[in-house]
């Protein structure tokens, strides 16, 4: 049943491309000038630019494309997704939450083993905790995963495997974020920078890591995009947690490479799922009302 599944949303002729270059178009018709302005992020233009790059790039895409793609029925389920638990076992709910949190510990026990300081909470009041969470999970995962993985991985998994779904899409998120790294005294510029060890080593294959990561959990839990929203977070929550230099950075990021290859090895590169079932392409029919006789 899900190889004719497939084989009819194929023949849609519905291009998995239209995502990334609307979400591009959108987001560096902004970012793109803020780069090319030689301005700070602190100046009100550079600031303004991103923030509007942010908030068409990310928002416009998610909520417009699922509606035209897939009708009332179909945005209704592409929403449930978002919000439904009951999708999410208790033990996918624990890896969700508790895999990056395994990767600080990796490098908390890497630094001390390695002689290095242990790294320090950057957060002097407990009461902003709050707030910075609001904030990371409004600005970042939250609009991002509904696009890139609540509507963009169905659309490459219908054509592709798992792992290479999940390398395409990690690719072009990473490219996504290219103009930020030439904007003075953004994260990307002034601690990743681009080309640097710390690029190639931590920020690349961390991208590329969580992507599959995110893959494997969503084919495993009915496709639940809250759970790529909830784990995309907790990796940003806890590394704003912490006071992370370069090398903790790369003892958290070969955490995130050795459960990533051994998720892989385990559970197989075509599904993620350990068999031959994979995301249960069903809504998406029913939503599009395409006959499978």
């Amino acid at each position: 049943m899900r190889k004719l599944i497939l084989e009819k949303l194929k023949e849609k002729k519905e291009s998995p491309w239209i995502f990334f270059g609307v979400t591009f178009t959108l987001t560096w018709v902004f970012w793109v000038p803020a780069a090319l302005s030689g301005g700070r992020i602190d100046s009100f233009l550079v600031m303004a630019l991103i923030f509007m790059g942010g908030l068409f790039g990310k928002l416009v895409p998610p909520i417009v494309l699922p509606y035209l793609t897939y009708g009332k029925k179909g945005w209704r389920d592409y929403w449930r997704r978002l919000v439904d638990v009951k999708r999410v076992s208790p033990g996918w709910w624990a890896v969700t939450v508790l895999l990056p949190v395994f990767y600080i510990l990796f490098a908390l026990l890497g630094s001390a083993l390695a002689g290095l300081e242990i790294p320090m909470f950057d957060v002097t009041n407990p009461l902003n905790i709050f707030p910075l969470a609001i904030f990371i999970m409004l600005y970042g995962p939250l609009p991002e995963e509904l696009g890139w993985v609540g509507y963009e991985l169905d659309r490459l998994q219908a054509r592709y495997s798992a792992l290479n779904s999940s390398l395409i899409l990690g690719f072009f998120w990473l490219l996504w974020h290219l103009p930020l790294f030439f904007i003075a005294g953004s994260y990307q510029s002034s601690e990743v920078v681009f080309g640097s060890l710390r690029f190639w080593l931590t920020f690349c294959p961390g991208i590329i890591s969580l992507q599959i990561l995110q893959t494997w959990i969503y084919n495993n839990t009915n496709r639940s995009t809250l759970t790529a929203v909830i784990i995309h977070f907790m990796v940003n929550f806890t590394g704003e947690l912490l006071v992370l230099t370069t090398a903790h950075e790369y003892f958290r990021t070969a955490a995130a490479v050795l459960i990533t290859v051994g998720v892989v090895a385990i559970w197989g590169p075509k599904n993620l799922t350990g068999s031959d079932q994979g995301p249960n392409f069903e809504e998406i029919v029913a939503a599009k009302k395409i006959k499978l006789e």
